[in-house]
């Protein structure tokens, strides 16, 4: 198989799914941690694990993080490519990586 048997498609659910995973990484060593939000009978309850700057090292020089990295920089030109040609696929398959659930509140009166 040679890249140019990948659809427009394909390259941008590659490159989508690729970017989300390094944002999340990026976004931990931003913060320094990682969190988590949950319910709770009290409300939403965010939980924070603080790494320590050995752990955010580990992280940022890991086989993983170089990968998404080199991955996301390279397919990005292309998907731009891809979306000036046509932004409805790129759409189309953020939707589908990623569909928006709306957080519907439930009225007392419903209960």
């Amino acid at each position: 198989m040679t890249f140019e048997e990948l659809s427009p498609e394909e390259i941008s659910f590659i490159y989508l799914l690729t970017d989300d995973m390094l944002e999340s990484f990026n976004e931990v060593l931003h913060k320094g941690g990682i969190s988590y939000v949950m319910d709770s009978p009290l409300g939403k309850v965010e939980i924070f694990k603080e790494f320590t700057p050995d752990d955010l090292r580990a992280i940022k020089s890991s086989l993983k993080v170089e990968l998404l990295t080199s991955i996301s920089k390279k397919l990005s030109p292309i998907v731009e490519l891809i979306g000036e040609e046509n932004q409805d696929i790129i759409d189309k398959v953020r939707v589908a990586l990623f569909p928006v659930v709306e957080d519907k509140e439930v009225d007392d009166d419903e209960e």
